[in-house]
């Protein structure tokens, strides 16, 4: 396994990485084994009924929005991947979760002061879990455990409050721990004897890895490895360096194992400067006892290809752990272009993805057997310099299933690192690591022509850099976009919204502004068809700005519909007002070219879900105002987009009248106002000056309800008090008005 650039992190820098590597995906952990086994008694647990004997489990585990399960908490990233669950003789279960800090949003903090909801909602009584482990250098809670309520066991998983320290969810936010009951399967057989097998590296040269896991009372008692068969230019390295180097790695990790302990095995570390020969040695014990290899089963290579231009499905990730460098979605796959010439000679060209967490800084080149080059490579950079695509040859006479490559990255949380740590060499944070990318030959297909001029519609979304998780702006569009192709160039229009931010018990409302779209790393703005307005046509204004893009058009490149991302970035307004210095934030819209139909400019989807403000009453024979914009040159008259005439005529609300406010007791003010008819609920807002900016810190969603009360507010400082009301229909909401502003000064 020569290689002029291997490192891999070692145990001591591996928690930096996982820690900060948040928008990673790994590869799915495999448990299905039970520990431990004391007798044939039962419980059910979950929707799927599973039965569990009294013993001892590894479950996985994951923290949801307790308004919609089917989503990540906010804390998502605050407890790990599995927990440890005890079923007792009596039926009765326990549940052990570790816990991890959190990093959201740029900012950190652990949870704490975690309660079970004894109930299957978040009304029910609560419970405190029992802390059984703390960090010892911030005191903070590192392991929970608590009895999982009876009433709750027959749903797949239990609500729970959390605080989170230096965060805005220091006050406490709920969440769903779910429970996957249905992954768990048992495996009870235990016994003396060995296991032999064999496993073949095909990378650098080629050689077979032969085991012997020789096991007592079902324990790993001692473990032979061998190497045989030997190739190529490395075959010496490989058997008088990296195999012994591996061997050491393993095999003390190995013995004493449970052979029945998935989790145990999933959890040996292979990272080393033999990584291959490491995960090879492991791999083949694993495979002798029975247990699941985490890997994929590939559809073979093909034996040739045809000359030509192809689009295939592959990911690229780190052989340090498991970090993909070209996150696209879910499953780490990004659509790559293959060309392949009238020699058969092929290219591949790539796209790769820089987080907050982790930049590709460069690209150190592709291994052509055992050497590392980059001849006839080209790359890209995105605006802040880092790797944003790679085009290299893949070096083998036939289609192979992986290739090798190797990267510089930067880890901010390492920043303070510098030095070799089992094998790998840090400087300041900064060191380079193998990839293996992963060819899907199955999604092989040829490129297709370009489309005809006119006017597509197709699937879109806001997601996060990492290109898995939803982020915020996604709630801030329409999820069809425009496609606008003339003259063999593309177009998207987007179709904006106001965007709601729940936090702390609040709901924050605004507007997305200051939209650009990265072009060869360069951010470029976006055209501004038409602006913000209310359903009188007048142009939106709110506490923090004017002017907040409604419907934009952009062009965007071919290589945009080979892989259907376009980084982007946008400014959030009241994101910085809650948080200075927050609210630029950068994301990727992403294009289900899948979903491509060919439609007309009218078409109603491309307002679906739009929602249009109501405007304050005017005054008689005033005109609203207008504020002109002009449109682009730069794109074809058909992106520019208007809203339905219908949005105009949503039945108007009422002006909130008889607004008051009091300092009803100690550090609390009442504010009161007079029903309004047709609202389906209020958003009372609150500043600390009278024309300075106004955050939304109540929403009410029962119209009948006309008072809220505001707590721990400070002594002898004044605050100002307005309100709107909001009306649901199906799926837009319309809003009144602002009252008039009332103050209250707390003398108690």
């Amino acid at each position: 396994m020569k290689t002029k650039i291997r490192h891999s992190i070692g145990k001591k820098a591996m928690p930096f990485f996982l820690a900060v590597a948040m928008a990673a995906t790994t590869m799915p952990v495999y448990i299905n084994q039970t520990a431990i086994v004391k007798a044939a008694t039962s419980a059910t647990f979950g929707t799927s009924h599973t039965k569990l004997a009294a013993g001892t489990y590894t479950v996985p585990v994951s923290l949801k929005n307790a308004s919609n399960i089917e989503k990540d908490s906010m804390a998502a990233s605050a407890i790990g991947e599995n927990g440890i669950l005890t079923v007792s003789e009596d039926g009765k279960a326990t549940i052990e979760i570790e816990l991890k800090e959190i990093n959201k949003w740029g900012i950190t903090g652990a949870a704490s002061d975690i309660e079970i909801y004894q109930g299957n909602d978040t009304k029910s009584e609560k419970k405190a879990a029992d802390v059984i482990d703390t960090d010892q250098a911030t005191g903070n809670p590192t392991k929970i455990k608590f009895e999982i309520p009876e009433t709750t066991k027959t749903a797949d998983g239990v609500y729970l409050n959390m605080k989170v320290k230096d965060t805005p969810m220091a006050n406490g936010t709920d969440a769903f721990l779910k429970i996957d009951y249905a992954s768990l399967a048992g495996n009870t057989s235990t016994s003396d004897g060995t296991k032999e097998n064999k496993i073949h590296i095909s990378q650098f040269g080629g050689y077979d890895i032969k085991t012997i896991v020789t096991y007592k009372d079902g324990k790993v008692t001692d473990l032979m490895i061998a190497g045989e068969n030997f190739e190529g230019s490395s075959a010496k390295q490989n058997e008088k360096t990296y195999l012994p180097m591996a061997i050491d790695k393993i095999k003390e990790q190995i013995i004493g194992l449970d052979i029945t302990d998935q989790n145990a095995f999933d959890q040996v570390d292979t990272v080393s400067g033999a990584t291959t020969s490491a995960t090879a040695i492991k791999n083949a014990v694993m495979e002798s006892v029975g247990l699941t290899i985490k890997q994929e089963v590939l559809a073979p290579a093909p034996e040739t290809i045809s000359a030509g231009r192809y689009e295939i499905k592959v990911k690229n990730a780190t052989d340090t752990v498991e970090h993909s460098l070209s996150a696209a979605n879910s499953e780490n796959k990004v659509t790559a272009t293959l060309n392949v010439d009238q020699n058969g000679k092929m290219t591949l060209s790539y796209p790769i993805v820089s987080t907050e967490a982790l930049n590709v800084l460069a690209f150190n080149g592709y291994y052509n057997g055992s050497d590392l080059t980059t001849d006839h490579s080209e790359t890209s950079k995105d605006a802040d310099g880092n790797i944003a695509n790679v085009s290299m040859p893949l070096e083998s006479k036939t289609p192979e299933l992986t290739y090798k490559a190797n990267f510089k990255v930067y880890v901010p949380a390492m920043k303070n690192l510098t030095g070799t740590i089992h094998g790998i060499t840090f400087d300041q944070g900064k060191f380079d690591t193998d990839t293996t990318l992963t060819l899907y030959w199955d999604t092989l297909k040829e490129k297709k022509e370009g489309l005809s001029d006119g006017i597509y519609k197709v699937d879109a979304k806001m997601l996060k850099t990492n290109g898995k998780d939803e982020s915020m702006a996604n709630d801030a569009i329409v999820h069809k976009a425009k496609l606008t192709v003339k003259d063999g160039k593309y177009y998207v229009t987007l179709n904006f919204k106001a965007l709601n931010i729940p936090l702390r018990g609040q709901t924050f409302h605004g507007y997305l502004n200051k939209i650009q779209y990265l072009e060869n790393g360069e951010a470029k703005d976006v055209t501004v068809d038409q602006v913000q307005k209310n359903t009188n046509g007048e142009v939106v204004t709110d506490e923090l700005g004017t002017n907040y893009p409604d419907i934009v058009t952009f062009p965007i490149t071919e290589e945009v519909m080979e892989t259907g991302v376009v980084p982007m970035q946008v400014f959030v307004p009241m994101m910085d007002s809650i948080m200075p210095g927050m609210g630029t934030q950068k994301m990727n819209l992403s294009l289900d070219l899948s979903s491509l139909v060919k439609t007309t400019a009218d078409d109603k989807d491309f307002n679906n879900g739009d929602v249009i403000e109501e405007a304050a009453k005017k005054e008689e024979n005033k005109k609203p105002e207008q504020t002109p914009v002009t449109p682009s040159t730069s794109a074809p008259s058909t992106t520019t987009a208007q809203k339905p005439a219908q949005t105009t005529t949503v039945t108007k609300l009422a002006k909130v009248n008889g607004v008051k406010v009091k300092n009803s007791s100690k550090k609390t003010a009442t504010v009161s106002w007079k029903k309004v008819k047709g609202a389906t609920g209020y958003v009372v807002y609150r500043s600390t000056k009278k024309n300075g900016k106004y955050k939304a810190v109540k929403t009410i969603t029962k119209g009948s309800t006309t008072k809220y009360v505001n707590k721990k507010l400070k002594k002898k400082k004044t605050y100002y008090y307005k309100v709107r009301a909001v009306k649901k229909s199906g799926n837009k909401k319309i809003y009144s008005a602002y009252s008039k502003v009332v103050s209250v000064k707390i003398k108690k």
